[in-house]
């Protein structure tokens, strides 16, 4: 029951932002680059705080051996956020379920079974069960950690049925309006899923996606550049008057700018 919500919300909102942008490059660059640490995006873009490595270490290790599954079905390398976020997920299932079972024994089944319905109809843990943050990661030690806890203490429960079934229908009803949401506020990668969709023809012609910075925060990361033969440009800071926009093919910006009138055509905004 909370595994396949937690899909579902994978499936519904496969997209990622900036918060999730270290952990989520950081996978990448270890199934793809492995060794070859030059070519990682941290050096790139490092950050202002201290990251660890240890959580997409983690996902690489399940995301590695589909490496070559993918290459040899000839599948696009986004499918391969689908399996990092995939894992994730499950290890968050996983742990959750454990602490359910501790709850069972201790509070009997009825309570496990409330506890299992209220998790799979709210929504906060179902959407980021999956999505690579550093307090998901946490996530998964703290629910383990609860599990033996909390084994000796007592729990009164003073819940009203109806009051239980009421506050279900109610988690129901708010899930499915912020599942909604979550899966349009990612305009960025909308923006570049559509352009290399529409242009799928151009797909080995060499051309330049310029790609700007609110579009980078709202759901664009590496696992979403398909084709090799194109060349995506992320500057945050970039100057629209510089020469490295009026060389670019394509433009992805979230909104229109009075600075970039003239820069209308031969550009599509998306």
């Amino acid at each position: 029951m909370v595994l396949i919500a937690v899909l579902i919300h994978l499936l519904m909102a496969p997209g990622t932002k900036v918060e999730e942008s270290f952990n989520v490059q950081a996978s990448h660059d270890l199934i793809y680059h492995n060794y070859n640490i030059t070519a990682y995006d941290h050096n790139d873009f490092p950050g202002v705080v201290p990251r660890t490595f240890a959580g997409p270490i983690f996902l690489a290790l399940f995301g590695f051996p589909m490496r070559l599954v993918f290459y040899l079905a000839n599948t696009p390398k986004f499918w391969m956020l689908f399996v990092v976020r995939f894992v994730l997920g499950m290890t968050n299932v996983i742990a959750f379920l454990n602490f359910a079972r501790a709850v069972r024994k201790h509070f009997g089944a009825e309570t496990a079974l409330f506890l299992r319905l209220i998790v799979a109809s709210q929504f906060h843990m179902l959407f980021y069960a999956s999505r690579p943050l550093p307090n998901t990661f946490a996530f998964v030690l703290e629910e383990n950690l609860f599990r033996y806890i909390n084994r000796e203490k007592s729990f009164v429960r003073r819940l009203l049925y109806v009051g239980c079934c009421l506050h279900l229908i109610c988690n129901l009803l708010c899930t499915s309006a912020f599942l909604y949401a979550g899966a349009r506020n990612y305009p960025g990668g909308d923006a570049i899923a559509h352009l290399q969709w529409t242009q799928r023809v151009d797909a080995q012609k060499p051309i330049s996606v310029y790609i700007d910075n609110a579009c980078a925060q709202t759901g664009v990361s590496r696992f979403m550049q398909l084709y090799d033969a194109w060349e995506y440009v992320l500057k945050c800071f970039m100057n629209f008057v510089k020469y490295e926009l009026l060389s670019a093919t394509k433009v992805l910006c979230i909104r229109r700018s009075p600075s970039l009138v003239c820069y209308t055509y031969p550009y599509i905004f998306l």
